[in-house]
């Protein structure tokens, strides 16, 4: 399939959709194969993003940035790109014509043992 354009707002070949209409605060996923599989889901954030490399979220950064400068261990780049959110999923899935509900908050930072 033909790689999105627009991450924020899109719809895939099969039928998958994710739409956010507010960077990174609300996020609807959808899709529907025709078969009884089908995905209703909204996400909402309820802290902002925890940004690990930026030194205005963690005060520890600059620090950690300062330690690879002179040599030291440090992360680098291995986490460029994530960030850690509180969020609420709420909604339907379906899998083979039975439907269960989604109502789950994600714990502080979004860590998970789903």
């Amino acid at each position: 399939m033909p790689k999105p354009y627009d991450l924020r707002d899109y719809t895939l070949l099969n039928s998958l959709r994710v739409s956010c209409t507010k960077p990174n605060k609300p996020w609807e996923i959808g899709y529907d194969d025709g078969a009884g599989t089908t995905i209703d889901v909204g996400y909402e954030a309820i802290m902002p993003a925890f940004d690990i490399h930026d030194a205005a979220t963690d005060p520890m950064v600059a620090a950690a940035q300062a330690a690879a400068a002179q040599g030291n261990f440090a992360w680098g780049t291995a986490y460029n790109g994530h960030f850690d959110q509180t969020g609420h999923f709420r909604g339907r899935v379906s899998i083979r014509g039975t439907s269960y509900p989604i109502d789950y908050m994600l714990p502080q930072f979004g860590h998970s043992n789903w």
